[in-house]
This record gives C-alpha cells, sequence and structure tokens, in this order.
C-alpha cells in the first residue's frame, strides 16, 4: 500500500486500464466512482504511501484542506511518521480493481495485502472506553470482526452471538493489536473474496508486516484517533509506483507534498 512530476502532469497522468494490457490504449479510462464518493465532504485525508506494491514499510501523513471541492488544494500537518501494511505489501482494493497494471495483484481475503485505493476512515474502537462518536469498546469473546466468506455478515463488526459460533470470525477484544484502533470502512465483497476487517491499529513489533492492516506504534495510533474522530476523514492508501493512475483522483495533492511525506521521518 503507498503514495506520491509537476502538478499539471499529476492531474494529467493517465490511469491503468482494467486489465494487465493498460495504458496501451487511446481512450483514458474511467476513474473509480469511490474516488469522488468517498472524497465527498472531506476536510481531512491520511496517506499512506509505500515505495512499492510489494513493500510492508509505509509512511503515514496527514492533509488537511479548507474546501472541499475536486480541486481544493491539500495542506501537509506536521503529522507524519512510520508504519507498516500487510506483510506482501498491496493489492488493489475492492472498487479499484481497474488500476491493476502489468504484475500488480488485486486485493483478495487472507493474502496479507492492504487494500490501495480510497476510503472512509471510520470509527476509532479499542480495549477503554472514549467519547469520541461511536467509539467501540472492545471486550473478548463479545465483539467479532467476521471474515468468513461464506456468511452474510461478511467484513463486518458483531457480537459473537449473531455472527454464530461456526463462523471464522476474529475475536477483536483477545487480540493484542486491537488494543487501540480505527476502521477503516472498505466495501467487502464476499463473491470476490476482496478482503475484510481492515483497520488501523498498533503494531505488534516495530517494522513487522501486518495480516493486511495498517499499523504504528501505541502514540502514533492514539493521535489518528483523535484526529480522525474530529473531521470527516479518508485514506488513501498507495504505492509511489501507482501515483499517476490513482493520483487522478487528487488532483489537489502536489509533488510537492507527495515528496515532503516521503523524505524525514
Amino acid at each position: 500500500m503507498s503514495v506520491r512530476k509537476g502538478r499539471g502532469e499529476l492531474i494529467a497522468a493517465v490511469i491503468a486500464a482494467p486489465t494487465v494490457l493498460a495504458l496501451s490504449g487511446c481512450a483514458e479510462p474511467t476513474l473509480p466512482t469511490a474516488c469522488e464518493d468517498n472524497l465527498k465532504d472531506v476536510t481531512q485525508l491520511v496517506v499512506v504511501l509505500t515505495d512499492t506494491m510489494d513493500s510492508a514499510d509505509a509512511t503515514i501523513a496527514v492533509l488537511e484542506r479548507r474546501e472541499t471541492t475536486p480541486n481544493a488544494q491539500w495542506t501537509l500537518t506536521g503529522t507524519r511518521y512510520p508504519a507498516v501494511v500487510g506483510r506482501a505489501g498491496l493489492g488493489w482494493g475492492n472498487g479499484f480493481e481497474g488500476l491493476q497494471y502489468k504484475r500488480e495483484v488485486v486485493k483478495r481475503e487472507g493474502d496479507e495485502r492492504t487494500p490501495a485505493g480510497i476510503y472512509r476512515v471510520g470509527p476509532t474502537f479499542g480495549f477503554n472506553e472514549a467519547s469520541w462518536p461511536g467509539h467501540i469498546t472492545l471486550r473478548a469473546n463479545t465483539q467479532v470482526c467476521v471474515d468468513d466468506v461464506e456468511s452474510d455478515l461478511y467484513g463486518k463488526i458483531v457480537s459473537r452471538q449473531v455472527a454464530g459460533v461456526e463462523t471464522s470470525a476474529e475475536d477483536m477484544g483477545a487480540i493484542p493489536v486491537y488494543k487501540r484502533g480505527i476502521v477503516v470502512d472498505y466495501p467487502p465483497d464476499a463473491k470476490k473474496k476482496s478482503g475484510s476487517c481492515i483497520f488501523f491499529h498498533i503494531w505488534q513489533d516495530a517494522g513487522a508486516g501486518t495480516a493486511g492492516c495498517i499499523a504504528s506504534d501505541d502514540a502514533r495510533i492514539a493521535d489518528l484517533q483523535n484526529r480522525t474522530a474530529s473531521a470527516k476523514t479518508a485514506v488513501v492508501i498507495w504505492a509511489k509506483s501507482a501515483k499517476a493512475r490513482l493520483g487522478r483522483c487528487l488532483p489537489g495533492v502536489s509533488k510537492t507534498v507527495l515528496e515532503l511525506v516521503k523524505s524525514n521521518i
């Protein structure tokens, strides 16, 4: 997963076509509808940037804008720190498969990749109670996130009683890295096996990749919780190699900002 020539080139860059023969045709493919939908009314953008689609090491940065028009300029805040994504890197998430190019892959359940794309950020969660709107207080054997592609509840956080004892699901309150986290409103699709239960959470070991989520240290995830709970927020997960394609969704993000994001962590 991840983020990044002059602003004009970024805006005019061609997105990859829906097949691995992308970029070879004359017509420019339509942007994923999720670009506009997931950025509507958003004033804060969490950037998760990797070097390649196969990198687990990442950088997190937070951008802000005053207006919510498509071309409104994003500015970099002081928040910028190291993070990790899935152990196998990134795979194009549900709704962004059309940006796949050459040997890049599409996100699938259990592949240990984080979904690349732009998504809304959902509520906070953790082992302790909090006053943030919609905060989910986790208890062992209580809240689970369903990762069973045979279940109608695939990708949802529900009680174990609702999920059923035979349904494959993560017991969130019993997983130490979920002590503190934030839900990514990733759209799961059981038929596609597109992946589920994508979160920001604390890392198990510094620099160690995850099963498909985004992780950093406890203090930085706490900072992100405060920020995302106080403003309408989206997350963009991308790699440098995909900047020309996914970058068309973000015309207000300049080359200068993207270079700052990646430097001097």
